[in-house]
C-alpha cells in the first residue's frame, strides 16, 4: 500500500513560513494582501485573522466582519473552520458574515437600496428577480437598467466577461447616501478570498469600499491558480494590489502534499530538482493502456483512499472516462444544472442537500447555513417544504422556501432546482463522496485527494501549455500523482529534472 503520510507529517512539523504567518496575525495595518500558494491553509489564516480583528476592535452590537468568496463550497469551508473553533475557543461567531460575492452585494446593497438610488419607478428589492437565461441578456448597461425597470428582471451581459451585478452594486453605492452609510457602519472590515478570480467590475467595487468608505480589506489569492479568465477574471488585478496601499505577505508552506509533490511543483516555479527528489510522490510514464494501468495501481491503494482522474474537458477523454466508469467503479462528477453562477445558489443548495442526503444533513444544518434561527415554527415550515418536495409539488415548496429565506427565485433557478432533484444528480449533493471520482481540473480547484491521475494532454489547450491549469492539477494530491506522458511538449518541459 502507498503510505506517504509520514512525509506529509514531516512537512507539517517544519513550517517554513511560520514567521510570516505570525506577522499577518499581529499586523495592525488596515489593508493586507496575502499571496497564498496551494495547500497553505488560507482558510485558517483568514478565520484566525478575522477573529483577532474582532477581538482587538471595539465593535458595536450591529457591526460585523464580512468574509466573502466565490462559491458555496468555499463559504462552507470557512463555516466549518468557525464550527471547529467553537469547540476549542471562545469566539464571537455572530460577528462573522460569510457569503458568496454575488450573494453579498445582492442582499446588502442592490435589493435594499436600488429604489433609493434609481427612483420609485424601479422595483422594490423583493419585486425583481435575477435571470441568466439568454432571453434576458443584453449588450450594454442602458439596456440592462431599462430591463430591470420595465420587466423587473435583473439580467446579465451577452459578453460573459462583463459583470452587471457588481457594476450595478457600485452604481447603487455611488448614488445612495444611505447605502454608503449602511455598508461603512456595518462592515468595518471585509475578508476576500480567491481574489485572483476577480474581474474589473468586482475589483473596482472593492477598491471603492477601501478608498472612499475606508473599509479595511484583507485579501487572499494565488495568481498561479487563476483559471477563470474565460469568464472575466483578470489576475493582473491581483498583482496590482501591491501598488494600492496593501501590506503584502507570501505564504508558501504546503500542508497538503508530501515533500516530493511540493518539490515537483517548485520545479515549474524555477527551482532545480532531481529525480530522487520526486520519485516517492510523482510517477511520470507513457502508458499504452492508461485505464488498465490505473486499475492496477488501485490494487496498491487503500480502499478508503480518495482517488481522482482529472481532465481538462470530458469530450477529450471520453473513452478513458467511459472505461473507468464502466469497469473500475469511478464516478464522473458532472456540474449540476444549478451552478454557482445563479445568485440564489447559496440558499437553494442547502435545500437540495436536505432533499438528497437527509440522513447526513438535517434541518439544523440547513438553518445554520442559510442564517435562519432554529425555531419551532421554522422547523414546521421545513417539514412542510420537505413533504411538498417528496410529493413533487416543487413550485409550492420553493414559494414556501422563498418566504423563509426572504429571497426571490428566478424562473430559471426554479427549473434548474427541479432538474437537480433527479436521481442522477444525487451523488453531487451527498456529503459522502465516492472514493473514486472523475472531474475537470476547474472543478477540482479547492479540493484535495490522496491520489491523482492525469494526462499530460490535459495541460494543453490548442497545443499551448496552460500554466495555471497545470498548477491546480499537480497541487491536488496529498500522497502521489500519476501523469500519463502523452504530450511531447510536456516531455520537453521535464528535461531539466536531473537524473
Amino acid at each position: 500500500m502507498f503510505t506517504n503520510f509520514s512525509a506529509r507529517r514531516e512537512c507539517k512539523l517544519m513550517c517554513i513560513d511560520a514567521e510570516e504567518r505570525e506577522k499577518i496575525l499581529e499586523s495592525g495595518d488596515p489593508n493586507i494582501l496575502v499571496d497564498a500558494s496551494a495547500g497553505t491553509g488560507k482558510t485558517t489564516i483568514m478565520v484566525d485573522k478575522a477573529l483577532k480583528y474582532i477581538k482587538c476592535s471595539e465593535f458595536k452590537h450591529y457591526q460585523k466582519v464580512a468574509m466573502i468568496t466565490f462559491t458555496r463550497f468555499a463559504t462552507q469551508q470557512i463555516r466549518d473552520k468557525i464550527i471547529e473553533y467553537k469547540s476549542t475557543k471562545n469566539i464571537e461567531e455572530n460577528r462573522l458574515e460569510v457569503s458568496t460575492n454575488n450573494g453579498f452585494v445582492l442582499a446588502e446593497i442592490i435589493r435594499p437600496f436600488l429604489r433609493e438610488a434609481y427612483g420609485k419607478e424601479f422595483p422594490k428589492g423583493e419585486e425583481f428577480r435575477q435571470e441568466f437565461s439568454s432571453e434576458y441578456k443584453f449588450s450594454c448597461w442602458k439596456l440592462g437598467i431599462e430591463q430591470l425597470q420595465d420587466k423587473r428582471v435583473m439580467g446579465s451581459y451577452i459578453q460573459m466577461k462583463k459583470d452587471f451585478t457588481f457594476q450595478l452594486a457600485l452604481n447603487v453605492l455611488k448614488r445612495s447616501k444611505n447605502a454608503r452609510k449602511y455598508i461603512k457602519v456595518k462592515y468595518p472590515a471585509m475578508f476576500l478570498d480567491e481574489y485572483q478570480d476577480s474581474g474589473p467590475e468586482m475589483h473596482e467595487f472593492f477598491m471603492y469600499l477601501k478608498d472612499e468608505l475606508n473599509i479595511s480589506l484583507f485579501i487572499v489569492g494565488d495568481i498561479k491558480q487563476a483559471i477563470f479568465g474565460f469568464r472575466g477574471a483578470d489576475p493582473e488585478l491581483f498583482k496590482s494590489l501591491s501598488n494600492e496601499g496593501f501590506t503584502s505577505y507570501n505564504l508558501i508552506h504546503n500542508f497538503r502534499s508530501n515533500l516530493a509533490i511540493i518539490k515537483y511543483t517548485s520545479y515549474f516555479l524555477g527551482e532545480s530538482i532531481s529525480q530522487i527528489d520526486i520519485e516517492s510522490g510523482v510517477s511520470i510514464n507513457k502508458h499504452i493502456d492508461w485505464p488498465k494501468f490505473i486499475s492496477q495501481e488501485l490494487q496498491n491503494i487503500a480502499s478508503d483512499a480518495t482517488v481522482v482522474y482529472l481532465v481538462n474537458s470530458p469530450r477529450n477523454f471520453h473513452r478513458t472516462i467511459e472505461k473507468l466508469e464502466s469497469d473500475y467503479g469511478f464516478t464522473y462528477m458532472e456540474d449540476p444544472p444549478l451552478s454557482t453562477e445563479y445568485p440564489n445558489h447559496d440558499v437553494l443548495l442547502p435545500l437540495l442537500l436536505l432533499y438528497h442526503d437527509g440522513n447526513n444533513y438535517n434541518s439544523f444544518d440547513l438553518f445554520n447555513e442559510i442564517g435562519v434561527q432554529t425555531l419551532q415554527r421554522h422547523q414546521g415550515i421545513i417539514d412542510n417544504i420537505t413533504q411538498l418536495l417528496e410529493s413533487e409539488e416543487v413550485a409550492d415548496a420553493l414559494d414556501c422556501y422563498s418566504n423563509l429565506v426572504e429571497r426571490q427565485f428566478s424562473i430559471s433557478e426554479k427549473d434548474r432546482f427541479q432538474d437537480c432533484m433527479e436521481e442522477k444528480w444525487k451523488v453531487q449533493f451527498c456529503k459522502e463522496k465516492p472514493h473514486k471520482q472523475i472531474m475537470t481540473i476547474h472543478k477540482s480547484k479547492g479540493l484535495d485527494f490522496d491520489f491523482v491521475f492525469v494526462d499530460a494532454k490535459s495541460f494543453y489547450f490548442s497545443n499551448v501549455f496552460q500554466e495555471q491549469n497545470h498548477y491546480v492539477a499537480i497541487t491536488r494530491p496529498k500522497d502521489k500523482i500519476f501523469i500519463n506522458l502523452n504530450h511531447n511538449k510536456y516531455e520537453d518541459c521535464l528535461r531539466g529534472i536531473v537524473g
